[in-house]
């Protein structure tokens, strides 16, 4: 008679502890960056607006212990930084078992500290960077316990390059987009940049000192604003106003020469807005302000 073999129950693979491959950063250490800063509430210098500290705290320390998931076993552990282990997990930290000392942290080489709102983790201070991806405050952390606030992030070198490659490329099209506009491409975005563009005639160099100067304080913001349709309306309506050609009469914007009513607005909030809102929502009656303002020599 044949002996059938025992069929083995359980998870194949447990016990069998799957270790991701890290990939090693060029520079040779991991850095971590804190979130939050402090810049409000930083001293600036006067002329160029300048902060005159480090916009972080001088000391921040993370916690070392607590509680995670533990992706290689697939669930909830208590972890701790030791210096000196190679795991974070306590069921690892066995051999040798902790000694008191140790466990007390009387030398405080199981602290985490930011210093100036950053760390850095050689490459081979494993442990140390499980123990800061690990914890819920950690912005790269994909396997979080709780919702809280995060405290820091591991700074991606790849990541960091793209974004200051796309701040030089925003930086480039802002000042070239500022130097190259026509003056009716121009005045309507000075205006909304607080720019005084009343005597375009006597002042239209420096008009467009200030405009090239506001391109390069924020860049991504003032191409932003230049590609907004609504801001050209705004413009236009708000000539029309300052000179005349429309008036409010009782909540109805109306056509000085003609008498025609425009549209119906709210008085006190601001009309060249109200006005814009209508016209970009497809209101007829907007938009044909619009048009007859673009054909007007304002």
């Amino acid at each position: 008679m044949e002996t059938l073999a025992p069929t083995k129950r359980g998870n194949p693979s447990f016990g069998k502890r799957q270790t991701e491959k890290r990939a090693l950063p060029k520079k040779g250490f991991y850095e971590f960056k804190l979130t939050q800063d402090f810049l409000a509430q930083k001293p600036k210098d006067k002329l160029s607006g300048e902060v005159l500290d480090n916009p972080y705290p001088s000391i921040y320390i993370a916690p070392n212990a607590g509680v995670a998931f533990n992706k290689e076993r697939g669930e909830q552990e208590a972890w701790r930084f030791l210096h000196g282990y190679n795991s974070i997990w306590e069921k690892d930290q066995e051999s040798p078992k902790p000694t008191k000392q140790r466990l007390m942290n009387v030398d405080g080489k199981n602290d985490i500290i930011f210093t100036q709102g950053y760390i850095k983790i050689k490459a081979n201070e494993e442990a140390k960077f499980d123990a800061l991806m690990v914890q819920d405050i950690c912005e790269d952390n994909e396997n979080k316990l709780n919702d809280v606030p995060v405290k820091y992030r591991l700074i991606d070198e790849s990541k960091a390059m793209l974004a200051v490659r796309q701040k030089a490329d925003d930086d480039y099209l802002a000042e070239k987009t500022a130097r190259e506009a026509s003056l009716e491409e121009m005045l309507p975005i000075a205006m909304v940049f607080g720019i005084d563009v009343s005597n375009v005639d006597e002042q239209e160099d420096n008009i467009r000192t200030q405009f090239i100067l506001k391109s390069k304080t924020n860049s991504s913001t003032f191409l932003s604003v230049f590609n907004d349709p609504r801001n050209k309306i705004k413009y236009l309506v708000t000539k029309a106003l300052s000179k005349g050609v429309i008036i409010l009469d009782e909540g109805i914007l109306k056509f000085k020469d003609t008498d025609v009513a425009i549209s119906p607005v709210d008085p006190q909030s601001d009309i060249p807005e109200q006005i814009s809102a209508l016209a970009m929502s497809g209101d007829s009656k907007a938009k044909k302000l619009y048009d007859a303002l673009k054909n007007m020599n304002l």
